[in-house]
């Protein structure tokens, strides 16, 4: 997880890869169990990525295990609609 941190530090510009790195950096944050740290990682990236379904996934995930449940919905929701507008689901 330190690894994902100082690449987002390193490469703050890069729009390539920064959105990889926040998905590592939160997959690895949920893997260990720290969904505060998830959940305000997640908002943080998604001011800059706004229509990711995989940023919706994984804030849904950690919103159920901090209990918020109308939240977690609310962000499943969200998931689904970006994925059905990008042909999916």
């Amino acid at each position: 997880m330190e690894d994902f941190s100082v690449a987002l530090y390193l490469v703050p510009d890069d729009d390539q890869l920064l959105p990889q790195l926040y998905l590592g950096r939160l997959e690895a944050l949920l893997g260990r169990g720290r969904y505060n740290g998830t959940k305000q990682d997640t908002l943080s990236a998604l001011k800059f990525q706004p229509l990711s379904s995989e940023l919706y996934s994984i804030l849904e995930r950690a919103l159920l295990f901090l209990t918020e449940c109308e939240a977690s919905v609310e962000a499943l929701e969200r998931e689904q609609d970006i994925a059905k507008s990008k042909g999916g689901l």
